[in-house]
């Protein structure tokens, strides 16, 4: 079109920078951003929605916070765009914190924001927040708006307050098919796989269309809970009595129970003969058990269908290098770290956020950077002698280097989760209970270092991985050493 001597306008540039996001084409995108500027555009809300989507699906940030900042007269809109951005980015914080500003700046809310700005609440537990978002709501035409209420069903289910989840759902005057998702997907996380199967049935009996995104809900609280046979039964159900194809969700649950299991041929067997191509995460499922059960051979074979999948993600390799460092070979394990670090995107770092006071603190595991960090390790030596008391051995074979058993303890010592629990121990009245929330599976050794914590200190610590809820009381897990 420019070869031909015609000028994009700002219906040309909206479009165009749209499908730059959807792409996504960082290059073109930046160049469309430069014509704009240099033939004094000025950005309206559409305009400038896009510019901060598309910066943010092509993961720059920072430009899509230089956008919002040079635009004047934000309508909600651009305000939700740019929340979203940092969702997108994985940060939460700065998504409630650019909440807040909208609010105190006078922009109001509308669903799409709120609802929004509840799944920002639900993925980092921060439960006081987002009860006080529900009471500035309730009473309110926002507070009976479906997807509101769907989001808030949701929100509390994640934050592990089934009751009041439970409550919003049963007071909805009717209900759709991601009401009873919600509700289901709440109780299967938490391992009350008995409360799921009677919510599917009544489901199936108010009439609403059931479809194989429900049966991955109902067949997750199978996996949680352990139960193969009961998984298995649902996956024949699925197909006898509704006629649905399996996704390659319903097979990871059967694939996840049988690799907890170690029974990892038969593992092997329903890779080779599912009705689909599985997936990474079917892969990733599969090597994350054989890492488990040391068995190497399997692994290398996982780890070889995995890099044909997605050569540059870094998952699969680290995996592998793990199971290396397990069976002590330390320097294959070494090659596969470097090449991670050579050819893979960045790996994913153990974060863990707890929230105190309305405020929620974001911890890195081996970061020793938060304001009161001499108290949190002071806190965490005396808890280690309490322990050691108690019979607590650290699990130092989950620290993959080649280093003395004493800095295996130290890097043990300094997990995210483990520092966001002393930092609520001395930030919290004793008998407070406790919730921490982290980005990965919680390792062996935090897991049962955390059912000593909780006996010690008198404390109801619950955890939410990226797994399932833990909730310890009294030296106990809820998930019965079953994750």
């Amino acid at each position: 079109m420019e070869l031909e001597g015609l000028r994009g306008d700002r219906s040309t540039f909206t479009s165009v920078i749209e499908a730059c996001a959807c792409l996504p084409d960082l290059t073109l995108g930046q160049l469309l951003h430069y014509r704009m500027i240099t033939l004094g555009c000025e950005l309206d809300t559409v305009l400038g929605t896009n510019l901060i989507n598309m910066y943010s699906r092509c993961d720059v940030p920072d430009k899509a916070i230089e956008v919002f900042d040079a635009m004047h007269n934000k309508s909600v809109v651009v305000w939700t765009a740019m929340i979203a951005a940092h969702s997108q980015q994985g940060q939460g914080l700065e998504a409630l914190e650019l909440f807040k500003r909208m609010d105190i700046e006078g922009v109001r809310a509308d669903k799409v924001a709120f609802s929004l700005v509840l799944d920002v609440c639900a993925n980092l537990a921060a439960l006081a927040q987002a009860r006080i978002l529900h009471a500035t709501v309730a009473g309110t035409e926002l507070e009976q708006d479906m997807v509101v209420k769907n989001t808030l069903v949701n929100m509390y289910g994640k934050c592990g307050k089934l009751n009041e989840a439970r409550q919003v759902f049963e007071k909805m005057a009717s209900k759709d098919m991601v009401s009873w998702t919600s509700i289901i997907a709440a109780y299967a996380q938490q391992g009350s796989a008995s409360a799921a199967f009677e919510l599917f049935h009544a489901m199936q009996q108010a009439g609403e269309a059931i479809d194989t995104v429900i049966f991955v809900k109902v067949m997750s609280g199978c996996n949680h809970a352990g139960l193969l046979k009961d998984a298995r039964n649902w996956f024949v159900s699925m197909l006898q009595d509704y006629g649905l194809s399996p996704v390659n969700e319903n097979y990871a649950c059967i694939l996840d129970l049988l690799g907890r299991l170690g029974q990892l041929q038969d593992v092997e067997d329903l890779l080779e003969n599912m009705t689909l191509e599985p997936d990474f995460i079917a892969w990733m499922s599969f090597l994350n058990a054989c890492k488990v059960h040391k068995d190497m051979k399997r692994g290398v074979r996982a780890a070889q269908r995995l890099v044909q999948l997605n050569r540059r993600n870094s998952a699969s390799y680290v995996l592998l290098s793990d199971i290396h460092a397990v069976c002590g070979k330390f320097d294959a394990a070494a090659k596969l770290r470097r090449r991670i670090g050579r050819d893979c995107g960045k790996k994913v770092p153990g974060l863990s956020w707890i929230e105190i006071k309305d405020k929620v603190h974001k911890f890195a595991s081996g970061s020793r950077t938060h304001p009161r960090n001499d108290e949190i390790f002071a806190e965490l030596q005396r808890l280690g002698v309490l322990m050691r008391e108690a019979g607590y051995v650290p699990d130092t074979e989950v620290v993959l280097m080649d280093v003395e058993e004493e800095e295996k303890e130290q890097v043990l010592c300094y997990h995210s989760e483990k520092q966001a629990m002393a930092f609520g121990l001395i930030s919290t009245p004793s008998g407070t209970p406790l919730r921490v929330v982290k980005n990965l599976r919680v390792c062996t050794d935090c897991h049962t270092a955390t059912k000593f914590i909780s006996k010690i200190t008198g404390r109801q610590i619950t955890v939410r991985d990226a797994n399932r809820f833990h909730e310890f009381k009294d030296g106990f897990c809820s998930c019965k050493d079953y994750w």
